[in-house]
């Protein structure tokens, strides 16, 4: 039985005792354990199939290193030519005026004493953006439209809230609520949906000061989307319907 189960390729470790008519040479074949693997086929074609696989990642690694080393050496030249024209690389690929610039032409405007420059709201790469009186635009988010009532912020904690997490398409309108009693901050503005009846976020910390201050004084103020609902841009419903034109 021993020499049976080795010929059919049954696992046994143990001897196999052999008469002694039994053909020396064929003893010698099968002396040793013999074991039987079901899997010989498919390790055997995942053998074959490794160094392809790796041949193949090592080509898709060296591609995504040429695009790398092509977006790095784009990133450097926009990073020249916007330092050139003293701008940041977001404003000069969304063809925004400089801080510099914005500042100066926003100041001119102010002494100018009109009591609102004839603002357009455009979009742009960044979703929207202010167009001055000359067409040159600027970044909604600039502090020098403060004397406008017009303010740019981002949305944060949106992870936190259900509504928080809907994309939205830019001039969608929303709504703020004023929370001085919040414990992390007590110029805390929450932006909500339009009717009031979600919260979605609040307003970052560097703009909520301003808002809350205009809005404790009276002012009523609304918010209107920006970059996909990440941003929100927030003015008076006077300001937006004048502006937004």
């Amino acid at each position: 039985m021993g020499l049976l189960q080795k010929l059919f390729g049954f696992r046994s470790n143990r001897n196999v005792a052999l008469d002694e008519t039994t053909d020396r040479a064929a003893a010698s074949v099968i002396s040793e354990t013999v074991e039987y693997d079901p899997y010989a086929g498919v390790r055997e074609r995942y053998r074959d199939l490794a160094p392809r696989k790796a041949n193949e990642l090592e080509r898709q690694a060296r591609g995504f290193d040429k695009q790398r080393e092509r977006q790095a050496k784009i990133y450097d030249r926009e990073r020249e030519q916007a330092a050139a024209a003293g701008k940041t690389v977001k404003q000069l690929r969304a063809g925004l005026l400089g801080t510099e610039g914005t500042k100066s032409a926003l100041l001119a405007l102010k002494t100018d004493g009109e009591e609102l420059p004839k603002f357009r709201i455009r979009s742009c790469g960044r979703g929207l953006a202010v167009a001055l009186p000359d067409g040159r635009v600027i970044d909604p988010t600039n502090v020098y439209l403060r004397p406008w009532n017009i303010y740019g912020a981002k949305i944060m904690g949106t992870a936190y809230y259900k509504a928080g997490g809907a994309q939205r398409r830019d001039g969608q309108q929303l709504s703020l609520k004023r929370e001085p009693k919040n414990e992390h901050d007590p110029n805390a503005v929450a932006v909500m949906t339009r009717s009031g009846s979600a919260k979605i976020g609040y307003v970052a910390k560097g703009q909520a000061k301003f808002v809350a201050k205009a809005l404790d004084g009276g002012l009523d103020l609304v918010a209107h989307t920006m970059m996909d609902g990440k941003q929100v841009l927030i003015t008076t419903p006077e300001t937006w319907s004048a502006i937004n034109r």
